[in-house]
């Protein structure tokens, strides 16, 4: 218990704190300031005589409130002025004359200041780097490097660049860009600012010469053995009177590889459009295969029925006696043409051996069915109007279900609507393959012939005597001022129509009567009552007219 009065207690007394902030009027601070940034800001002027105060606990360390006096006039100045020791949003609490007034004040962290180095240009695989150069006056700085394809900052940040100066790749010949996001971090607040584009610029350096630097480990070759580069280093000399070791057998060049001749023989080496020899011994003998085997399958191993095989990328391991050797011409494969479905092995023969793979063929392609995938767009007709097909799309389904949406090219019967009813059907072809959807149609409306006007009658409009109009006769009856043959453009009403309208007057005279009526004697009614009020009520009015009564007997 003596817990929660503590807490309520404590819960009180921060709200009586705030209240002053939470009724004071706002006054218009000054922008985001850096911390460092000096502050000279006018908060308000105010009569001279006025009671200024400010609550030091809500202004920010290094900062003061100050009161100038105007010149020649009777008011002062209020200032916020001093360098913020501490980043953080402050509201600062001015009393004038007791009323309070909050400052907002925000201080951010510094950004820093960031140069960055000139564009760098280099040859391919030397030694280069990118730097900046970043100051603050207070905080702490934090570095993180990025490369882009273009001259942008999109670039994509590199792993474990995070100090002033980043190594820059310069293994392949083009143009690459960096640039370096820096971090001030002060207390708990960071600000970064992104340099500029840094270009590096890797130019191929002309190769004047090469040599053999190390020949292979193996020198000594039998008949029809295949080269070994292992252990070959090349020296490479550039224009610029430097050079270097290229051990990377793979940047060069190597021929003949299979030593067909015994003897001595030259290989010949080439590097960048340059070349050089060195000599291996190869001895007389005969190469006996031992068996062969599949080292990589075809590019294409997906088939139909009737296709021809493609043999590209297809290459097979020799085993010979003096070794092995990869081989990817001079086989045989059978079978080169497939006449059926399902996974197929093809043989591959090489001298007299053999070897195989696993292809898959498949059923050729045919369509197999076809439906309707959206309606047209017009699905109700009337007899006699033709079939749009307007927004009709088809899907055409394949032996191995696949779909192909299908717009044009297609058939519709029937395409003329002479007959009504609903969910007509229409058949859609479109090659072998049919399907239906259903339409509506309407039967046309049907015109009735013109109906001659009878002749007016002579009767009144409200006369008892027309009960019944006379029968129409059986031609029409022309008025003697129109001419023969034409036909009035305005009929006269007929007699049913005026005692229908005689009927309906009198309905509404009488039902106009009762409500005349019914309000009189609602009047006279609520006009008695207020007379007999006025009067002294029911019991003074019966009395009056008993004295009137015995009056008139005496009489």
């Amino acid at each position: 218990m003596k817990k929660k009065l503590f807490t309520t207690a404590a819960v009180l007394l921060l709200l009586l704190t705030m209240l002053p902030s939470a009724l004071a009027e706002i006054y218009a601070g000054p922008e985001e300031i850096e911390l460092g940034e000096k502050l000279d800001h006018l908060v308000a002027t105010v009569p001279a005589d006025s009671q200024v105060d400010v609550d030091p606990d809500t202004l920010p360390e290094g900062v003061d409130l100050a009161l100038e006096p105007e010149q020649d006039t009777n008011m002062e100045d209020i200032y916020l002025r001093g360098t913020p020791l501490h980043v953080g949003n402050y509201s600062c609490l001015i009393s004038i004359n007791a009323a309070n007034y909050v400052c907002p004040i925000s201080v951010s962290a510094e950004a820093p200041t960031v140069q960055v180095c000139e564009p760098v240009r280099c040859y391919q695989g030397a030694s280069a780097q990118v730097s900046v150069t970043a100051t603050v006056s207070m905080g702490s700085l934090s570095y993180q490097w990025y490369r882009s394809a273009d001259n942008s900052t999109n670039g994509t940040a590199i792993e474990g660049a995070t100090q002033p100066v980043c190594p820059v790749d310069t293994a392949n010949v083009g143009t690459s860009y960096y640039y370096c996001v820096v971090t001030n971090t002060v207390d708990s607040s960071a600000r970064g600012v992104t340099s500029g584009v840094i270009s590096v610029t890797v130019e191929a350096l002309a190769v004047s010469s090469i040599s053999v630097e190390t020949l292979p480990v193996k020198t000594v070759y039998t008949v029809g053995e295949t080269l070994d580069p292992a252990g070959l280093s090349l020296r490479v000399n550039y224009a610029n009177g430097s050079s270097q070791v290229q051990t990377d057998t793979s940047a060069f060049s190597l021929y003949p590889t299979r030593l067909e001749t015994a003897g001595t023989q030259n290989i010949e080496l080439s590097y960048q459009g340059l070349k050089c020899t060195f000599q291996v011994t190869v001895q007389p003998g005969s190469e006996v295969i031992e068996g062969i085997g599949v080292l990589t399958l075809p590019t294409k191993r997906s088939y139909t029925v009737g296709d021809s095989l493609d043999t590209a990328g297809l290459s097979i391991r020799v085993y010979t006696n003096n070794g092995q050797r990869d081989v990817t011409e001079g086989f045989i494969c059978s079978p080169l043409v497939f006449d059926r479905a399902g996974e197929q092995t093809v043989t591959v023969s090489y001298g007299d051996k053999t070897c195989t793979f696993t292809l898959t063929v498949q059923e050729e392609e045919k369509p197999a069915s076809l439906i309707v995938k959206t309606l047209p767009t017009k699905r109700d007709y009337t007899v006699g109007e033709t079939l749009d097909t307007t927004g009709l799309v088809l899907q055409e389904i394949s032996t191995r279900n696949r779909a192909r949406d299908v717009t044009e090219g297609f058939s519709c019967s029937p395409t003329e609507l002479t007959v009504a009813g609903d969910r007509q059907q229409i058949t859609v072809w479109y090659g072998d393959l049919s399907c239906t959807f259903n339409v509506n149609v309407k039967a046309a409306a049907q015109t009735s012939p013109p109906v001659s006007s009878p002749p007016v009658s002579a009767a009144p409009v409200n006369s008892p005597a027309v009960t019944n109009p006379p029968a129409a006769p059986a031609a029409p009856v022309q008025s003697p001022s129109v001419p023969q043959g034409t036909v009035p453009t305005s009929p006269p009403p007929t007699s049913h129509v005026i005692e229908h309208q005689s009927h309906e007057t009198g309905a509404g005279s009488a039902f106009i009567v009762v409500i005349v009526v019914a309000a009189a004697l609602g009047l006279g009614s609520l006009g008695g009552y207020v007379v007999i009020m006025n009067h002294g009520g029911f019991d003074a009015v019966a009395e009056k007219l008993k004295e009137f009564t015995a009056r008139f007997r005496k009489k």
